[in-house]
């Protein structure tokens, strides 16, 4: 390059722009995004405009670099947004400002360059002494780089394994979600997963020094969505049967049919389970008791198969500081991967209980053994009350 090739540098009326820094102070090696706004106004320049930027002082980057469009140098002209600026590695004292100057390109009332020997390339050595002449007036933007690593002002944390965080079965009622349990008349009450659905994971990301990692601390609890509800409205009125919490509200002329309608809560009485006579009388402590039963299940299922598919694969995450660079990047990262994680598991947990169900679980909570005592004693309670058997 023929460093002695002279220029005329010709000016119409410059638009002063200046570079802002999304973030600075900016650790040395670090990298942040350069955003521009007319000096004027305070109004930002839009994305598509064709921009002049360098970085202002010392040599073969020793104030750092920018980069636009997949290239890295230290002055760029008619380029546009996103455009980013990368911190030099190692400075010389606690801090260096670094200016960076920027504006319109060449057309429009602002600053032109023009060579006179066009058998001489432009290199970005001549683009930054023609921008020092042209803007002379105008304010330079500045980026200031201390002398620290980047996760340096992280939190810091000791080199652990993070633990399992507490996942639970959250119920809700029906219709959460506009998702209803009790659309068949012959509902009586209802248990659905819903797969995806669960309190959002956040976490509070920390800095180990010493093994050079980001860690993950889950700072809540995980409450996965489910729906379980008795179907009062299908049991009361399209049933026409009693819902009762008590053998005080059989009424005394129905007591030796109400013992019926207990021993039918039960198999091999009837299956399904629960009487199906119109008038009949159904205990609502034995049909929440069948739904949580179903929850019991689930949750095993859960337990089952959050090791394999979150559990070891949380702990087993990690990002360097040259990966991830500050703790916003960190958070948004990780939350994503672990939010993605938790959706995969409630995934494969429905198909398990899909698959469960297919085999016989349905029966199974309903002869579950917490089931047969509860309608039991409702039988002794109501053959002592009305000397019935």
């Amino acid at each position: 390059i023929d460093k002695s090739a002279s220029f005329d540098v010709y000016t119409c009326n410059p638009q002063c722009i200046l570079a802002i820094a999304e973030k600075s102070p900016l650790p040395v090696g670090d990298t942040t995004t350069l955003s521009f706004i007319y000096t004027e106004t305070g109004n930002p320049v839009p994305a598509d405009k064709k921009l002049d930027i360098s970085v202002l002082g010392g040599s073969d980057g020793e104030n750092g670099y920018l980069t636009a469009g997949g290239i890295t140098d230290i002055s760029f002209g008619g380029v546009t947004q996103p455009i980013q600026y990368i911190a030099p590695l190692s400075i010389t004292g606690d801090s260096l400002v670094v200016p960076i100057r920027a504006s319109l390109s060449v057309g429009g009332g602002i600053p032109m360059k023009i060579r006179k020997d066009d058998s001489v390339k432009t290199s970005s050595v001549k683009i930054n002494k023609m921008m020092s002449r042209t803007m002379s007036v105008c304010e330079n933007g500045s980026v200031t780089v201390e002398n620290k690593q980047p996760c340096a002002d992280a939190p810091q944390c000791p080199a652990l394994f993070e633990k399992s965080p507490i996942m639970m079965v959250q119920p809700q009622p029906n219709g959460f979600q506009g998702r209803d349990v009790c659309s068949s008349a012959d509902d009586l009450g209802g248990f659905q997963n819903i797969v995806g659905s669960f309190t959002p994971i956040i976490v509070d990301p920390c800095y180990n020094m010493q093994s050079e990692g980001w860690r993950f601390p889950i700072m809540n609890v995980i409450e996965i969505n489910v729906i379980l509800d008795i179907c009062r409205d299908n049991i009361e009125n399209k049933r026409k049967q009693k819902l009762i919490k008590s053998v005080d509200e059989v009424v005394p002329a129905d007591s030796i049919l109400a013992l019926q309608d207990f021993r039918d809560h039960y198999p091999p009485h009837i299956y399904p389970a629960f009487p199906s006579r119109e008038g009949g009388y159904v205990l609502e402590e034995v049909l929440w008791l069948h739904e949580k039963t179903h929850k019991y299940h689930y949750e095993l299922i859960i337990a089952e198969k959050r090791d394999s598919l979150f559990d070891n694969v949380y702990q087993g995450l990690r990002y360097s500081c040259e990966t991830v660079k500050n703790i916003d990047e960190a958070k948004e990262k990780i939350e994503k991967c672990l939010n993605t994680l938790m959706k995969i598991l409630t995934i494969e947990v429905n198909k398990e209980w899909v698959k469960k169900l297919g085999q016989g679980q349905a029966y199974e909570v309903l002869t579950h053994s917490s089931v047969k005592p509860l309608v039991e004693y409702y039988i002794r309670e109501l053959q002592n009350k009305y000397n019935v058997k």
